[in-house]
């Protein structure tokens, strides 16, 4: 398998590019239940539930539109149901809540982070916690 080049990645909503962004992380994990009883030697375990957790990252631009709808989002706590988190601009596969599978699947935006360094530009930080399944497009 090649490898996937992080400069061709991306985030949209919808097929809108969210500008000045640099680094994107997205986790999926799955709850663990423990099953041990008195007596076992062995931690036991089954596993539960799944979700999914995003952060993005980059430049604070406050003219991009998406970026400020991203902002809105977290203003208002509203369901993002369409960002996509693009691997490689060029193969077109790309992360995005299951829609379709789930109606009301999508991402609360948890956390905004701004920040700012005498020797940089200003930056922002964007984290959402997902409801619902996410799907590899």
């Amino acid at each position: 398998m090649a490898a996937i080049s992080g400069r061709k990645a991306s985030i949209k909503l919808a097929t809108s590019l969210v500008a000045g962004l640099g680094k994107w992380d997205l986790t999926l994990s799955r709850k663990e239940i423990d099953t041990t009883e008195f007596g076992d030697d062995w931690e036991k375990s089954e596993v539960g539930m799944a979700n999914w957790k995003a952060t993005f990252s980059g430049h604070l631009d406050l003219d991009d539109a998406q970026q400020e709808t991203l902002r809105g989002y977290f203003d208002s706590g509203d369901l993002i149901q369409d960002v996509r988190f693009y691997l490689n601009n060029d193969t077109g596969k790309y992360y995005a809540p299951d829609t379709v599978t789930d109606p009301d699947a999508g991402g609360r935006l948890t956390q905004l982070k701004i920040g700012h360094s005498k020797d940089g530009v200003a930056s922002a930080e964007f984290s959402i916690s997902g409801s619902g399944p996410i799907t590899l497009n």
